[in-house]
């Protein structure tokens, strides 16, 4: 699935002139950037082929990684939405042992 979004933002990308998809992420929109960036440099003539294709290498790393960010990110984000509505009640209960697991939870103790 990975392959198949990076074909799609690598094929936009290279096309002079492209608007940004609309349904890409966040590092799915930095690598469109970084692509059409790294095109436009190989077109001008400013760097070899080798160099192109290193580069393009590195940035489709960074990418993966930086997705991968982003897929947790969400998953933390959805956690603490679901976590702080029974945090509240929680923090409002007599149980100590419910009240602290929240505070590690939130931060507020670590």
């Amino acid at each position: 699935m990975r392959m198949q979004a990076i074909k799609k933002i690598e094929a936009a990308a290279s096309r002079s002139g492209a608007y940004m998809p609309d349904d890409l992420t966040s590092a799915g929109q930095l690598l469109f950037l970084k692509l059409q960036f790294l095109n436009g440099t190989y077109r001008r003539g400013e760097i070899s082929v080798e160099r192109a294709k290193f580069e393009k290498l590195q940035i489709i790393k960074q990418y993966e990684h930086d997705e991968q960010r982003c897929v947790a990110w969400d998953m933390y984000a959805d956690r603490i939405k679901r976590l702080g509505a029974i945090a509240s009640e929680a923090n409002k209960s007599d149980c100590e042992r419910c009240k602290r697991i929240v505070a590690i939870f939130t931060g507020i103790e670590r």
